[in-house]
């Protein structure tokens, strides 16, 4: 990248700081961010304001004085009542006059839960609240609320009344666990509670939800679609999606048991299951069935220049986890639906990274193998399949562990149509993300580093499609910028650095970048690991993820809008580089 591009995105960065002090002209302005309209909603009391005005000016919400920055910047987290409420935010500056905006804050706070007074039923659930696809030995859980000291059942069991203490004091809470029976059958239906009084009156009620019992469609065959297909641990999802295991390779073989919801539920192995959705597989046909026996062949071993090569062959393209393990740094590859019968493992010369293979039959049909490794810091390694040999391909430690002989790859957060978070000032996080990555490139380059950009521009880039970029290209490491911010909760009582990783293998990086981002003065925001952020799952090469600060904290927004301290950051990064190969030549 040029001299000029990295000019560029400075003189942009400079350009937002301005606009705030300059496009208004001679008159006060206040500009909140995030704002649309002149009604918010917010699910609670409380709403986060960032946003700003003119330098030097004084602010208040609701006659409340709030803080105005050195750069305009101001950021509050007032209480709303229940309901509608009016806002006013008034900027007086004695020079450039007087600025008000007004707008209505509608603060959603749910009705708290009351005991049902007449007869009837108000709600029924099954657990979680989704349709459900089951079949014979699954149990799903029902709910009802409605009126206490009745008789409730659904499709003939009864449900148990709940006792207040362990309510919260609501009475007329029902439930039940019903086992599906092999003669139990449900085509996508409502299920139906109905409720008997003393008096033999009734009344009855669907859920909004839908269950399948025993459809053909389940305790069938699937295979994966795609290259990268998430499997997942369970069914909790957040911002950054459900807990996974891993991913897998395309054409593998799923026992597909069942769904919730979107998310398919896949049979591992003696009693162990997962979560797949449903968009990456593709059903076999009714009555496939594989081939048995599920038996392993012998182990091989052999390495390149690169990296070293286990062969498993199987007879079919099965299901796999793995984990990266230390003390002593081990690759542990769990393989379901199969049995040992591999009677011997060939490990050739040209092996340089793998140390020890050897596996234990953990269960009737699980297969776990142990790749113990040569050096105590992993560099990568990737599961695939060539036909129905599995393909654990373990990097080797670079040769040399000089930063000038090594390639990073640094990827700017966000990008186009993804604007990450933005400051109260305006700065948008994926400029100052871009910044930043520029910095480090130009630095890194500097000292012979060869690096490989994710973006180099402001263009709109999938992060599973970074990541498929970056796997042919074998950087040694990779370095996510981003810069945070907090949801709806208070923009003063957050700020800092943190640095974030998935596997405990890649932890000894990302803990030596947060402690050098402490010393550009930054506050204590964490070293955090089993983060499931897309750009931390790569297991084919070592990488840590930078929040470098918080861009919803006018002071942090300070910071990077300080070209000086930018500079800092990029400097304590590549010195952390440094620090990071040193211990890992040890």
């Amino acid at each position: 990248m040029k001299r000029d591009k990295i000019k560029a995105v400075v003189i942009l960065l400079i350009g937002l700081t301005l606009v705030t002090q300059s496009v208004f002209g001679q008159e006060n302005y206040i500009r909140p961010i995030g704002s649309s309209g002149d009604t918010i909603k917010v699910p609670g009391r409380h709403l986060r304001f960032n946003g700003c005005t003119r330098p030097g000016s004084v602010l208040t919400i609701n006659g409340n004085v709030i803080k105005v920055f050195a750069s305009g910047a101001f950021a509050a987290f007032p209480e709303f009542s229940p309901g509608i409420n009016q806002v006013e935010i008034v900027s007086e500056h004695p020079q450039y006059g007087r600025s008000v905006k007004r707008m209505w804050v509608e603060s959603l706070v749910p009705s708290p839960l009351t005991t049902t007074g007449e007869f009837k039923i108000e709600s029924v659930q099954m657990i979680p609240d989704q349709d459900q696809w089951l079949v014979t030995g699954d149990i799903v859980t029902f709910r009802v609320k409605a009126q206490p000291g009745n008789k409730v059942e659904i499709m003939g069991k009864r449900l148990f009344e709940l006792p207040d203490s362990i309510t919260g004091g609501i009475g007329g809470i029902y439930q039940c666990q019903y086992h599906i029976a092999s003669s139990d059958t449900l085509v996508f239906s409502k299920v139906i509670a109905e409720m008997t009084g003393r008096e033999g009156m009734k009344d009855t009620l669907s859920s909004e939800t839908h269950l399948t019992i025993n459809s053909s469609d389940f305790n069938r065959y699937a295979r994966t679609n795609s290259d990268f297909s998430p499997i997942y641990i369970g069914l909790g999802s957040d911002r950054l999606g459900g807990a996974k295991y891993g991913y897998l390779d395309r054409n593998v073989l799923l026992k597909i048991t069942g769904r919730v919801g979107d998310m398919e539920r896949v049979s591992l192995g003696d009693n162990k299951i997962a979560w797949v959705s449903y968009e990456t597989i593709d059903r076999m046909p009714e009555g496939f069935y594989p081939a048995t026996p599920m038996l392993t062949g012998s182990f091989s071993v052999k390495g390149d220049d690169e990296s070293d090569y286990l062969r498993i062959p199987l007879p079919e393209k099965l299901p796999y986890t793995s984990s990266l393990e230390t003390d002593p740094a081990r690759i542990e590859v769990d393989i379901y639906g199969v049995a040992s019968n591999t009677n011997w493992i060939t490990q050739m010369s040209s092996v340089k990274e793998i140390k020890n293979i050897y596996y234990h039959q953990i269960s009737t049909d699980i297969l776990r193998v142990t790749i113990e490794l040569n050096h105590h810091q992993p560099w990568g390694y990737s599961i695939s399949y060539e036909n129905n040999t599995m393909v654990v391909k373990v990097k080797h430690q670079p040769e040399s562990l000089k930063l000038s002989e090594l390639t990073v790859a640094i990827d700017a957060g966000h990008g186009g149509t993804s604007d990450g978070a933005i400051s109260s000032t305006g700065i948008k996080e994926k400029d100052v993300n871009l910044m930043l990555a520029l910095k480090l490139k130009s630095a890194l380059e500097k000292k012979g580093v060869k690096v490989i950009l994710t973006r180099d521009s402001d263009t709109t880039i999938y992060n599973i499609d970074r990541w498929k970029a970056l796997v042919p290209r074998n950087p040694d490491i990779l370095i996510s910028i981003h810069n945070n911010s907090v949801g709806n909760s208070n923009p003063l009582a957050t700020r800092g650095t943190s640095t974030y990783y998935k596997y405990i293998g890649f932890r000894p990086l990302s803990v030596i970048m947060y402690d050098e981002l402490r010393k550009c003065g930054l506050s204590e925001g964490g070293n955090v690991g089993s983060f499931n952020f897309t750009l931390n799952s790569p297991t084919e090469f070592i990488n840590v993820l930078l929040e470098v600060a918080f861009m919803s904290n006018p002071e942090d927004e300070m910071l990077l809008m300080d070209n000086r301290f930018c500079d800092k950051v990029v400097s304590h990064v590549v010195k952390g580089l440094d620090r990071f190969l040193n211990e890992s030549s040890k």
